[in-house]
């Protein structure tokens, strides 16, 4: 069995996430600054799941470096984007994710 913060389960979760606003309200993936909100939370919902003991060795970076992976795995699957959107989505998350605390 494995561990609730593993990488395995962190990008199944991201891609559950994905859909459900894909499904939700699939303008909100071209809404980077509601996407940035919306990640940065989900971000955050991930890093609460790892116990405390695992927290050394899996913090935010390690969180967040699944998530990115399974984020673009999820955008390059389901076509949302040309290559060219890739840059500009990763430029203005990254962007906006420094003004949210």
């Amino acid at each position: 069995m494995s561990s609730i913060s593993s990488a395995s389960n962190i990008k199944e979760r991201t891609f559950e996430f994905c859909s459900k606003i894909l499904i939700d309200s699939p303008e909100n993936f071209k809404e980077t600054q509601l996407f940035s909100e919306l990640i940065a939370q989900f971000i955050q919902q991930e890093y609460d799941l790892i116990p405390p003991k695992e927290r050394i060795g899996k913090g935010v970076v390690f969180v967040s470096k699944n998530i990115v992976k399974a984020f673009f795995k999820f955008l390059q699957d389901k076509s949302l984007f040309c290559k060219e959107d890739y840059y500009l989505l990763g430029k203005q998350t990254f962007d906006s994710g420094m003004f949210l605390k």
